[in-house]
């Protein structure tokens, strides 16, 4: 079954993309999201996304490859060879619980850190009637996640994808009347949120360290202004509504296409270096050079660029013909 993929450019104007998508190369789901990972993945090798597909509420979780906690530091024990051999020595000799006690003091290093989260954007909708015609997918192909239903009698479409050419995630909504649109943000980490003109601001640092749950003694999250510091903007394009704040939200009203662009960055400079690069000036001139193009040009340059190295390789598992059924209920038939 080949399914001729379609988009609409901002302009209005109809395109067809570029290759068509089988059946075999997608998820798709009749029902949103309930946990992380039931969402559908996009990335691009820098910046990720999880899209859960949620209709009164949609949730997008947001990271960023070098957002950890912790700094620069010295991992090598001093020693570390003489120690490792005298370990050796004892449990040879059948002292199991002295060797095991120099290597925790004198051979392996600290802790690790951690990988974090950037953090949730939430996009609400004022719809309340019944959900029908729910649909949910990933085309692994191209590299989009797509959701449409209707509700209230209002058709809803939204597609989803994160780019390496212009390093920005990019969402587009559309309804065939016109809707009413609330965007926010959080963080689980340090941060602080705001919004003015069409854009909203996701600032905020790392721990400097978190410690694991079997290290009791010792303080569980320490923030002290030297851990990573990041940002997250997510900016509101619409040709035919109106954009405003709203208790450091940005909400859109009578709308029928909405496009969401998120650039993300963080002071990461180096793995042996303290990140003190400049996020939010980093971000801000991201977001710029996205916003000169139009969804249409975005588009075409992530669905050429992911298409290339993805048809790089093909497998044939023998079925006899791609099935229609959802994913969830063909994991389950196996």
């Amino acid at each position: 079954m080949k399914n001729s993929l379609r988009y609409l450019c901002m302009n209005g104007a109809e395109s067809d993309f570029l290759g068509e998508s089988t059946m075999e190369n997608r998820l798709q789901f009749s029902s949103p999201a309930r946990y992380f990972e039931e969402a559908m993945p996009l990335g691009n090798g820098t910046i990720g996304a999880m899209v859960y597909g949620g209709c009164k509420r949609e949730r997008i979780s947001l990271n960023h490859d070098t957002l950890w906690s912790g700094k620069p530091r010295q991992m090598i024990r001093q020693n570390a060879p003489e120690v490792y051999k005298e370990a050796q020595r004892l449990a040879l000799e059948g002292k199991l619980p002295e060797a095991e006690k120099l290597l925790e003091q004198s051979f392996t290093a600290d802790f690790g850190q951690s990988y974090l989260p950037v953090g949730n954007i939430w996009i609400e909708t004022e719809s309340d009637g019944e959900v029908c015609d729910y649909h949910r997918e990933l085309d692994m192909e191209s590299g989009i996640a797509r959701v449409s239903y209707t509700a209230s009698g209002v058709r809803q479409e939204r597609e989803y994808f994160v780019s390496h050419p212009d390093r920005c995630i990019c969402i587009r909504l559309r309804s065939d009347k016109p809707m009413h649109y609330t965007i926010s943000a959080e963080s689980p980490l340090k941060s602080a949120v705001s919004a003015r003109g069409g854009d909203m601001y996701l600032t905020g640092e790392a721990p400097v360290s978190i410690a694991p749950s079997y290290a009791r003694d010792i303080c569980p999250t320490v923030y002290n202004g030297e851990g990573m510091k990041f940002t997250a903007i997510t900016s509101v394009r619409t040709e035919n509504g109106e954009v405003y704040t709203e208790n450091d939200r940005l909400c859109i009203c009578t709308s029928t296409e909405v496009i969401l662009t998120i650039c993300m960055e963080t002071s990461f400079l180096s793995f042996d270096l303290m990140p003190a690069g400049d996020s939010l000036a980093a971000c801000e001139k991201r977001l710029a050079t996205v916003c000169e193009k139009t969804y249409a040009q975005l588009f075409d340059a992530h669905t050429a660029d992911f298409s290339h190295y993805y048809n790089r390789v093909k497998l044939d598992l023998g079925f006899e013909s791609p099935s229609d059924r959802m994913t969830d209920e063909r994991i389950k038939a196996t």
